[in-house]
C-alpha cells in the first residue's frame, strides 16, 4: 500500500506475517531514542 510502518510489539518476530517481514520490529520495552530513530528512517529526507 506504500505506507511506511514499523512493528512495536512484545511478541517474537515469528508472529509477524511473511508479507511484511521486511518492516522493522521494535521489541518492548523500547527506549524513546529507539522510537525516534525508527520513525526518522521512515520519513522522507528534507530537501
Amino acid at each position: 500500500m506504500g505506507t511506511p510502518f514499523d512493528f512495536t510489539t512484545g511478541y517474537e518476530g515469528e508472529v509477524i506475517p511473511a508479507e511484511v517481514d521486511g518492516a522493522a520490529r521494535l521489541q518492548k520495552p523500547i527506549a524513546f531514542q529507539q522510537i525516534v530513530a525508527a520513525v526518522s528512517k521512515l520519513l522522507p529526507t528534507a530537501v
